[in-house]
């Protein structure tokens, strides 16, 4: 992916995931963060499928709906 399409797929599964400003550090995140971040890793790269295993465990509620 070119430089730009990266940061538009980051830009938007940090809003769609409501993820913290990509310069934060993992380390910090709560579990359900680190849920979201394992998702929005998954998802950057567009693949055809994805096979996922209670992926909304851990999640907020509102999050869980979008």
């Amino acid at each position: 992916m070119s430089d730009k399409k990266i940061k538009e797929k980051q830009e938007f599964l940090i809003n769609l995931l409501d993820l913290p400003s990509s310069g934060s550090f993992v380390g910090k995140f709560s579990g359900g963060q680190l849920r979201r971040v394992s998702l929005a890793i998954t998802l950057m790269d567009t693949p055809k499928i994805i096979i996922l295993d209670e992926p909304t465990v851990g999640m907020d509620p509102i999050l869980r709906k979008k």
